[in-house]
């Protein structure tokens, strides 16, 4: 399902980047609250007006005979802006691309994707407690196509194989409110609460329909003669709809001697109409190569990520998990372990590598292992 794919993704923007007046030691907490810790840090020096990050990320998914997806890659490119002392512009771009591996028999066909992804952000720290911020995210329209397979009668035990082109877009916002008790005592505290809206859109279309054999279907012959669902149908002729997905987030961090942080976060997602209708459903449920905890690309119904973070001089190691429920119908659950690096080689210049492995379970109980691996650098003056 693309609405699926799309909002799986939009979960690695959302969010604009959280900075805070510091200097190259900060502590570990200041960075935990930034929502991507990638996102720039304030510096100590008025001279540093910017910083500017890149990470590239390169994924594969366990290919099985429901799970055609093989490879991805994706590069996230980040400014942040100190437009004063109190406020902190962001603005962020995103590519990724599928190398797919299809079962499908059409000739001709690049079953592959490529999407972007936009994202502005602004925060304000209104004072030494309480920080605001505020985002608008997009995906232009991109394509996609894929191959599924439906019962098709007369003959018992066969199938027909439709070609089904998507076209997806998306838009959205949102904002959070942070309090930290910003102080220096070993045990300190911060809490986050935030929301965002996005509007997916999709328009479906069956373009070409062919037998086991690879003899050519006509689309009203497949209509007339095949098991489809109701979705199915609709998409043989054209299907466009839309669902809005709001997302509740919270936070909790700790932080235990300046540089140890234990953070727990957790997600609950509502939709304005049933997400499993707006498309077809997936043949599988697999992981995106975005950092965090991992998001699936199927619609979640509720997400829980702990994390542990410490900071070793210029070192600084996260270890992270997530586990997650799909929607009724979508899928059965998803989870996700990480981990991160980062070293400072300079006030100004910093690199962070990260590995992340996920597993997804489809609503037949189906599994789907994947991983990720990603390197980043952040250069700000």
């Amino acid at each position: 399902m693309r609405f699926q794919k799309l909002a799986l993704v939009l979960l690695a923007l959302a969010g604009a980047a959280r900075a805070q007046e510091s200097d190259a030691e900060k502590s570990a907490l200041e960075e935990m609250l930034e929502p991507d810790d990638e996102a720039a840090q304030r510096p100590e020096e008025s001279a540093h007006v910017a910083e500017i990050s890149d990470e590239l990320t390169f994924g594969s998914a366990q290919v099985t005979s429901d799970s055609p997806r093989q490879q991805q890659i994706a590069n996230a490119l980040r400014g942040t802006f100190y437009a004063s002392e109190a406020v902190t512009l962001t603005v962020g771009f995103t590519f990724t691309a599928d190398e797919v591996s299809p079962h499908a028999s059409f000739s001709r066909v690049d079953y592959g994707a490529k999407a972007a992804f936009f994202a502005v952000g602004a925060d304000w720290d209104i004072d030494d407690h309480f920080t605001v911020d505020a985002h608008v995210e997009a995906s232009p329209e991109w394509q996609q196509f894929s191959a599924v397979q439906v019962p098709y009668p007369p003959t018992p035990s066969r199938t027909a194989e439709l070609l089904l082109r998507s076209h997806s877009s998306s838009l959205g916002g949102g904002g959070s409110i942070t309090y930290d008790t910003a102080g220096s005592s070993d045990l300190e505290s911060a809490f986050q609460l935030g929301a965002s809206v996005t509007r997916l859109a999709v328009d479906d279309r069956v373009t070409r329909a062919q037998t086991e054999e690879g003899a050519a279907l006509t689309l009203q012959e497949v209509r007339t003669n095949c098991g489809c669902t109701a979705t199915l149908k609709a998409v043989l002729g054209e299907h466009q709809a839309s669902v809005l997905q709001t997302r509740l987030s919270g936070l909790l961090i700790e932080t235990v001697a300046m540089d140890t942080d234990l953070s727990l976060g957790a997600d609950y997602y509502l939709y304005s109409d049933d997400p499993t209708q707006v498309g077809p459903p997936p043949r599988v449920l697999t992981s995106t190569i975005s950092g965090g905890g991992g998001a699936p690309i199927a619609p979640l119904h509720w997400t829980i990520r702990p994390e542990v973070a410490h900071r070793f001089g210029q070192v600084t190691a996260r270890a992270w998990a997530q586990i997650g429920r799909y929607v009724e119908n979508a899928g059965q659950g998803t989870g996700a372990l990480g981990l991160k690096l980062q070293y400072k080689f300079s006030k100004s210049f910093r690199m962070w590598a990260r590995l992340l492995g996920s597993r997804d379970v489809d609503d037949q109980g189906n599994e789907t292992k994947s991983g990720a691996f990603s390197l980043g650098a952040g250069y700000r003056f």
